[in-house]
């Protein structure tokens, strides 16, 4: 490009040798004149383009080093969010290996599948303070309830029948509270996971629906086979 420049200089510096008489009745100094300005009019146009030209290829790098910066922390977010469920996927794995393990030992220690399912719940949310309902859907009455941390049962004592059944859907906000509702009801039971809010974006609510699922199928298995006859009965 500079090469252009040093044309006009050089064209510049020789009109004189170039213009040797007047054009246009213009006298021969005038007529040099002219050229001279011409030439460097263009060279500064000439420059202002290469300038302008500059200054659009500084934005675009500028604005790919942008998305560049984005894509790289929106990777290492992505890398972060995936070690994390892996290593939540692991626990829950671990769980569930460690209450198959208990239910081939011994059937009757329901409150420890649920101490483990609470414990794991606690450990995953960051939560002080964990609760696990069992509520019959067609009495709306509370059948058995287990708690977690050292505040016991006073977080969740608004935590009635009527306020889990009311709302219709498997993860909902009440009270400054997460609810995890069983996705499917069993023998008119529907289970509950309740969780301290102690963030306001909640991540794991596919890992508590499988979790609370878990809890409702040991609740209906170490029920008596005549009460869930019985219930079986009344519904038919």
């Amino acid at each position: 490009m500079y090469w252009i420049y040093l044309t006009f200089f050089i064209l510049a510096v020789l009109t004189p040798l170039l213009v040797t008489r007047g054009h246009f009745f213009l006298p021969e100094e005038e007529a040099e004149g002219i050229v001279i300005m011409l030439l460097g009019m263009v060279s500064f146009f000439i420059y202002l383009a290469k300038e302008q030209t500059l200054f659009r290829l500084v934005r675009e790098r500028l604005s790919l080093q942008k998305t560049a910066n984005t894509i790289r922390r929106d990777l290492s977010d992505s890398y972060t969010y995936i070690g994390a469920m892996n290593r939540k996927q692991e626990i829950v794995k671990e769980l569930l290996f460690e209450l198959a393990e208990a239910t081939a030992r011994d059937s009757d220690h329901c409150d420890l599948w649920y101490r483990k399912i609470l414990e794991t719940v606690a450990a995953l949310s960051k939560s002080e303070a964990v609760s696990l309902r069992f509520v019959d859907t067609a009495a709306g009455t509370l059948l058995d309830h287990y708690e977690y941390g050292v505040q016991g049962n006073r977080p969740f004592v608004g935590f009635v029948p009527a306020i889990l059944l009311d709302k219709d859907r498997t993860f909902f906000e009440h009270d400054g509270c997460y609810v995890v509702r069983s996705p499917r009801i069993s023998d008119q039971t529907a289970a509950f996971l309740v969780v301290t809010k102690q963030v306001n974006h909640f991540e794991d609510e596919e890992i508590f629906k499988m979790l609370v699922s878990e809890a409702l199928l040991f609740y209906i298995l170490s029920q008596p086979v005549s009460s869930v006859s019985s219930s079986y009965a009344h519904r038919h």
